[in-house]
């Protein structure tokens, strides 16, 4: 359309409607856009805001847990402290102590030979091993029996106590 303006100029214009229209529907698309994406954005923070909540309760109970073995690890060092300052000692609580008699006793042979002292006996033990007529498990049971305070096996102390 061509319109005269009041020097008399003419000049070509455009019905501007239809351009506005597009620019109505352009922003309306936009808008719809930005709204959905809002939304997805509010849904992703309340699912982080549980995530954020749990990790909280746990961090809770882990440093609950934590306290309460740093009291027990305190309880544990007193304790020790307790059983390292203790009179007795602690060589006297890992030390087995073995009665003076019966391993004497233990050692005596039918013969009614003496009994030999405990060294001496695995001394000889040993001794036998090493020429073959002992085996080391015989050696092995030997020695633990000693060191029990309970009777060697009369047929180890037969080996040891019989005539070269």
């Amino acid at each position: 359309m061509t319109l005269v303006l009041e020097d008399g100029t003419e000049v070509e214009a455009l019905d501007g409607m239809e351009m506005l229209k597009a620019l109505g529907e352009r922003l309306d698309h936009t808008e719809s856009q930005a709204t959905t994406a809002l939304g997805m954005a509010v849904a992703l923070l309340q699912g982080q805001q549980a995530t954020i909540g749990e990790l909280a309760k746990s961090f809770a109970t882990q440093t609950e847990a934590f306290n309460e073995q740093t009291e027990l690890v305190k309880s544990l060092r007193a304790d020790l402290d307790a059983v390292r300052n203790a009179p007795a000692g602690r060589k006297s609580v890992t030390v087995p102590v073995i009665p003076a008699g019966t391993m004497n006793k233990a050692l005596d042979n039918d013969a009614n030979e003496k009994g030999l002292p405990p060294q001496e006996f695995l001394a000889k033990c040993l001794d036998l091993q090493k020429v073959g007529k002992l085996s080391l498990q015989e050696v092995a049971l030997a020695e633990a029996a000693i060191g029990s305070g309970v009777a060697v096996d009369p047929s180890i102390v037969a080996k040891v106590f019989q005539p070269k």
